[in-house]
C-alpha cells in the first residue's frame, strides 16, 4: 500500500509488570540483564511514586538514571522495529466528530497555516465524503507541507481597551480602561482574562499554544484622558514614578495638546519624545506589551497625513532594545507617497501606503496607481526595522465582516464581486503586499477560504521577485466573452496562440490616444524561484475587455536584455486551464473588474 506503520505507547512501565517484578532482558546478549553482580527485575527500575495522573492503574515513570531502566527501555523499542514500526495510537471507534463544517475547516485551516503535523484521528475504513474531502484538500497539504512563511500574526484591531456601551464611540471621551501609570488595558467587561492586571497575557499565550504569533493595534502618542489626570508616569529600571531633576514627572509635562490626532480628538495626542520623560512613558507601554507576550504592534496615526516622524523612530529604538522582538505597522496610510516612505521605511516592518479599505470597487482600484509607484521606486522588501520593510495595501475585507463604526458584528458578507475579490488578492499578492484577513475566521465559506489559502498566490506573496507593472499590453472592448464566432472551448478562445512572421524585438509601445482609451487595463509580471514568470492582467473597466500581451516584451521586462522568448508554457490560475505552449502573444477576454494570472515557463 506504500505506507508507514505507527502504534501508540504510554510512556514508562506496565504497573502490572511492576507488580509481577518481571525481568528485564538485554538485547545485546538475549539473557536478563544482569549488572552489579545481579539480575534485574522490573521492582527495580518502577518509580511506583509516579503514576500516569490519568492511568494511575496502567503506568508509571522509568527510572533512567540506572542502567537496568535504560535497558528496558531499549528492549522495547528493538521490539517495535522489529515489528517492522515506523512511528510510535488504539481506540474506537463508536461516534461521529462533534465538531460543525465550520469548526472542522477552521481547525484544519488553523492546523495547516500553522504547519502543525496533520494526524488523522478517524477510521479510515470509514470516511464519510465530507471528511474526506477536509483531509485531502490539495490547498491545505500544499500550505502544511511547501508553504514557505508560515508565521502567522493574530492581530487585535481597534479599540481593545474602550468600553462597548451606550455613549462609546471613535471619538468619544471617558471610556477607556486606564492603568495607574497612564497606560491603556483591555477593557475586563469584554476580556475577563485581563483582570489583576493580566492584559493580554492568557490570550497571547492561548495563541502562542496554537503556534501563531500575538499582536494588537495601538494609538500613537499617549491617551488624552490620561494627560487630563496627570497619570504618573513609570520608570521601568526602577519600578517606580521616572524622577529627573528632582521632580517626578506626570503625563501632563509630555503631552502635546496642540498636537491632537485629527480623527480622534478626544483619543490620543503626541508624546513630546524630546524629553527623557516622554521616551520614559513610551519605553512603559511598550514593555507592558512585551510583558503581555506580544509579537507585533499596528501602530495607528503616525503616518500618512498624521505623520510624527520622531515619534516612529523613538519606538523603533526601544522595540530594539526588549528581549522580546516585535514587529511593528504604521498605519493610516492616507496621502502617503514614495518620499514620506524613504524617511521612516528602515525603522520599520510595514507601512500603509493606502487609506482603510472597505468592499467597494473604487476602494480596489485605487490601489494601483500607489502600488505601482512604490515597486517602480524599488520599496518593495527594502530594508527595514527586522530585516526587510513593505509598503502595505491594507487588509483584506472579505468574508463576514461588519461596517466601519459598528461596535458589534460581524453580520454581512462582503459586497465585492467574485471577480473582484480574485483582482484584490492578486494585486495584493503581485505587489507583495503583506495579507492581513480582515473577516471573521469562525465562519469561513468555501470561496473565501479557497481564496485566501490559494497556494500560488501566497507563493507569489512570499518568495517572488522582480514585482512590477508591466505597461506593455494592449487591448480592446468586447461585447461578450461568452459568444465568440469559434467553434473552440470558451477557455480555448480567450487564449489566443498567435504566431507573427517575425518574434518581436524589444517592447512594443502603445500609441497616446490607445493608452488614454484604455487606461483601465493594468498588469504586473514578477518572476518566481524555480524561474517561472507570473503575469497578470487586471481590467478595471466597467465592461469586458480583451486584453494582450507580446511574449517577446516578456525577457525584457524581467531581465533587462534583448534576448527574447520564442514560446512559453503556459496556465492560467483561476481558470485552471493549462494552455500548453504558446507563441507570440497572450492574449485573453476578461470580465468587468476580473483578471487574470498567468504562470509561464518560457524558452528563449
Amino acid at each position: 500500500m506504500g505506507l508507514k506503520f505507527g502504534i501508540h505507547l504510554m510512556g514508562g512501565i506496565s504497573t502490572e509488570s511492576v507488580n509481577n517484578n518481571k525481568t528485564i532482558l538485554d538485547v545485546t546478549t538475549g539473557l536478563p540483564y544482569e549488572e552489579g553482580g545481579r539480575v534485574w527485575h522490573a521492582g527495580d527500575i518502577g518509580l511506583t511514586n509516579m503514576h500516569c495522573s490519568w492511568m494511575k492503574n496502567g503506568f508509571m515513570s522509568v527510572n533512567t538514571a540506572v542502567g537496568a531502566g535504560r535497558a528496558f527501555l531499549r528492549s522495547l523499542y528493538q521490539q517495535y522495529v522489529d515489528w517492522g514500526i515506523d512511528f510510535g495510537v488504539r481506540r474506537g471507534p463508536y461516534r461521529r466528530s462533534k465538531l460543525t463544517l465550520d469548526e472542522q475547516r477552521a481547525m484544519l485551516t488553523l492546523w495547516s497555516m500553522a504547519k502543525s503535523p496533520l494526524m488523522f484521528g478517524g477510521d479510515t475504513r470509514q470516511l464519510d465524503d465530507t471528511t474526506l474531502n477536509l483531509i485531502t484538500n490539495p490547498t491545505l497539504l500544499e500550505i502544511n507541507s511547501n508553504s514557505a512563511n508560515n508565521t502567522e500574526y493574530v492581530v487585535i484591531d481597534f479599540l481593545w481597551y474602550r468600553k462597548n456601551v451606550n455613549g462609546s464611540s471613535v471619538d468619544s471621551y471617558g471610556y477607556d480602561s486606564i492603568d495607574e501609570w497612564g497606560r491603556l488595558v483591555p477593557d475586563p467587561e469584554r476580556w475577563p482574562s485581563s483582570t489583576n492586571g493580566q492584559g493580554f497575557q492568557q490570550v497571547s499565550q492561548k495563541v502562542h499554544e496554537m503556534g501563531l504569533k500575538f499582536g494588537i493595534h495601538l494609538m500613537g502618542g499617549i491617551s488624552v484622558e490620561s494627560v487630563n489626570n496627570n497619570k504618573t508616569i513609570l520608570d521601568v529600571t526602577t519600578g517606580l514614578p521616572y524622577e529627573e531633576g528632582g521632580k517626578i514627572w506626570y503625563a501632563g509635562d509630555i503631552g502635546l495638546t496642540d498636537m491632537r490626532c485629527a480623527w480622534m480628538k478626544n483619543g490620543f495626542m503626541r508624546v513630546n519624545t524630546d524629553l527623557r520623560a516622554g521616551r520614559a512613558f513610551l519605553r512603559s507601554l511598550y514593555q507592558q506589551y512585551a510583558d503581555w507576550g506580544v509579537d507585533f504592534v499596528k501602530l495607528d496615526c503616525v503616518f500618512g497625513d498624521d505623520l510624527d516622524r520622531k515619534q516612529i523612530i523613538a519606538i523603533s529604538e526601544i522595540l530594539k532594545d526588549l528581549d522580546r522582538p516585535m514587529l511593528i505597522s504604521l498605519s493610516p496610510g492616507t496621502n502617503v507617497n514614495v518620499s514620506m516612505a524613504e524617511g521612516i521605511k528602515e525603522y520599520v516592518d510595514m507601512y500603509r501606503i493606502t487609506g482603510d479599505v472597505w468592499d467597494n470597487w473604487n476602494d480596489i482600484a485605487t490601489h494601483f496607481d500607489v502600488a505601482r509607484n512604490f515597486a517602480a521606486a524599488k520599496e518593495i522588501g527594502a530594508k527595514g526595522l527586522h530585516g526587510n520593510s513593505w509598503p502595505d495595501l491594507d487588509m483584506l475585507p472579505l468574508g463576514l465582516i461588519t461596517d466601519p463604526g459598528v461596535r458589534q458584528g460581524p453580520h454581512r458578507r462582503s459586497k465585492l464581486t467574485l471577480d473582484e475579490q480574485r483582482t484584490m488578492l492578486t494585486l495584493w499578492s503581485m505587489a507583495k503586499s503583506p495579507l492581513m484577513f480582515g473577516g471573521d475566521t469562525r465562519q469561513l465559506d468555501d470561496l473565501t477560504f479557497n481564496l485566501i489559502t490559494n497556494p500560488t498566490l501566497l507563493e507569489i506573496n512570499s518568495n517572488s521577485a522582480n514585482n512590477a507593472e508591466f505597461p506593455h499590453v494592449f487591448s480592446g472592448k468586447i461585447s461578450s466573452i461568452m459568444h465568440l464566432p469559434d467553434s473552440r472551448s470558451d477557455l480555448e478562445r480567450q487564449l489566443q496562440k498567435n504566431k507573427p512572421e517575425k518574434i518581436m524585438m524589444g517592447l512594443t509601445a502603445m500609441k497616446a490616444d490607445e493608452a488614454k482609451l484604455h487606461s483601465d487595463v493594468r498588469s504586473w509580471i514578477a518572476t518566481g524561484k524555480r524561474g517561472e514568470i507570473y503575469l497578470s492582467f487586471f481590467n478595471l473597466n466597467p465592461f469586458s475587455t480583451r486584453i494582450s500581451a507580446n511574449i517577446g516584451d516578456l525577457f525584457k521586462a524581467v531581465s533587462g536584455s534583448f534576448q527574447t522568448y520564442r514560446s512559453c508554457d503556459c496556465y492560467e490560475v483561476w481558470t485552471g486551464k493549462d494552455f500548453g505552449a504558446v507563441e507570440g502573444a497572450i492574449s485573453i477576454a476578461i470580465s468587468s473588474h476580473g483578471c487574470a494570472l498567468f504562470i509561464l515557463n518560457c524558452k528563449p
